[in-house]
């Protein structure tokens, strides 16, 4: 839905009925309620994938919102057909991107880039065209962590410049750190140390 707020979702495995399923909240109060127009759905016998939630302008229509997606590791997986599940209609892609995954437009060409971020790397391969499509191999990367902590990859718009950015959250000691490398707080393509 496109009402210009980003939607609280979840994705995983429910104990209770034994499948992967998917929670969002498309009305913005907070609360799962399908009564009221938000999504609880279960993923298809076929597709019941192990993976990580993503989100992002899978379909290449800005005016419809973002869709879901889930990477399991080595597949990316898009609900361009908007049924908030993913299935046989929907886009996959088989990358070299290996890790946590990270969607954002990081080279400002307005197409949604997938990333990942392991071992204090995150490699990129970037999106081509409406909808997007993606190459198989790794286009990008940046070395970037701090040793022995509990680092999670953030990608968001920082500093308001219509392209997100890339940040480090560690919570491991519970205050909720924003790492800086060489005093940035981010890092932006292709003006950032890019290799």
């Amino acid at each position: 839905f496109a009402d210009g707020y980003d939607k609280l979702a979840a994705y995983g495995f429910d104990n209770t009925i034994g499948k992967f399923r998917w929670l969002i909240d498309t009305n913005n109060d907070g609360i799962i309620d399908p009564a009221e127009g938000d999504h609880a759905t279960i993923q298809g016998a076929a597709y019941q994938i192990n993976g990580l939630p993503v989100a992002g302008n899978f379909d290449g229509d800005a005016d419809n919102g973002d869709e879901i997606g889930l990477f399991d590791g080595t597949k990316w997986y898009f609900d361009t057909n908007r049924n908030w599940v993913i299935d046989g209609g929907d886009a996959t892609f088989t990358l070299g991107l290996r890790g946590t995954p990270i969607v954002g437009d990081f080279n400002g060409d307005g197409v949604e880039d997938l990333g990942t971020w392991r071992n204090d790397q995150f490699t990129f391969n970037f999106g081509s065209g409406s909808p997007p499509t993606y190459s198989g191999g790794v286009q990008a990367t940046i070395n970037w962590g701090l040793p022995g902590t509990a680092d999670k990859p953030v990608a968001a718009d920082m500093d308001a410049d219509g392209r997100d950015d890339l940040t480090l959250w560690d919570d491991a000691d519970g205050t909720g750190v924003l790492h800086s490398v060489d005093g940035l707080r981010y890092y932006r393509y292709p003006t950032d140390r890019w290799t």
